[in-house]
């Protein structure tokens, strides 16, 4: 299942959010799932790659398999890519690959995977970002408690909506958005000094374990993604899931999803 993060605006906190759903997947699934982590971003190397400690060096790769990708080589993903246990990271520095190539490899990587995040460039829905979204399965929409800046936010492929840095008393609020905008399920995400502060600090790799709102925020979009990707997969495969649908469900309740 090949998911991408998008925002209609920069500096939403998109990437820092990406960063800790795919901790959250990883743990909740007992890191039984193979998870990559797409970059978009050129200008410079990337914050969610750096955020997980990929040099720009050991994400040379990413040219490499793009290559092979518009030549229509076979390749193994898992074999080239920098990689964490099951977390894998692929990045855009220096791309040279066409948009529509580099779009051919998230559709090689989604067949590969059993789920695919991309961190795409804000504010943007043409070049690579207009081929991710295309060959995405589903969107997670990043939005802020702004009315003017949420003229024609939505993508059309959304499974989950998350308003960062919420603030029940602010417009438009959860119901707000609700009624105004006739989406669905909506998360409200919190703001967290102490997520800023380890960040700020180098320590972000001792977040995820910190119970924290924006933490179980975070965890409750986790379970929901997995029985996402246990209902994707037993689709896709004609009722043969890649994981067990009783864990599945396990997750379903310790995360509260319905």
């Amino acid at each position: 299942m090949i998911i991408s993060v998008w925002s209609p605006v920069k500096r939403s906190g998109k990437t820092l959010f990406l960063y800790s759903l795919v901790n959250a997947i990883y743990e909740l699934a007992n890191s039984e799932i193979s998870v990559l982590s797409i970059c978009l971003n050129s200008g410079g190397f990337g914050k969610l790659l750096s955020m997980f400690g990929v040099t720009s060096m050991q994400n040379n790769a990413s040219e490499y398999i793009s290559s092979l990708v518009e030549a229509k080589a076979k390749i193994n993903l898992k074999d080239i890519l920098p990689h964490v246990g099951g977390m894998y990271f692929s990045g855009t520095q220096n791309r040279s690959l066409t948009d529509k190539s580099y779009g051919d490899f998230i559709r090689v990587a989604g067949e590969e995977f059993d789920l695919v995040f991309i961190d795409t460039i804000s504010g943007k829905r043409s070049g690579v970002v207009g081929e991710a979204l295309a060959a995405s399965d589903g969107v997670i929409n990043i939005v802020e408690q702004d009315y003017d800046i949420l003229n024609d936010f939505i993508i059309g492929k959304e499974i989950i909506y998350v308003i960062n840095r919420y603030k029940g008393d602010v417009f438009p609020n959860k119901e707000d958005f609700e009624y105004i905008f006739k989406i669905k399920n909506i998360h409200a995400l919190p703001e967290c000094k102490m997520l800023l502060n380890m960040k700020n600090k180098g320590e972000l790799d001792k977040y995820p374990w910190e119970d924290t709102e924006y933490n179980r925020t975070v965890n409750k979009i986790a379970g929901e993604i997995l029985n996402s990707i246990g209902r994707h997969a037993a689709i896709k495969n004609m009722g043969k899931a890649k994981f067990n649908l009783n864990k599945l469900f396990g997750w379903r309740k310790i995360c509260g999803t319905t």
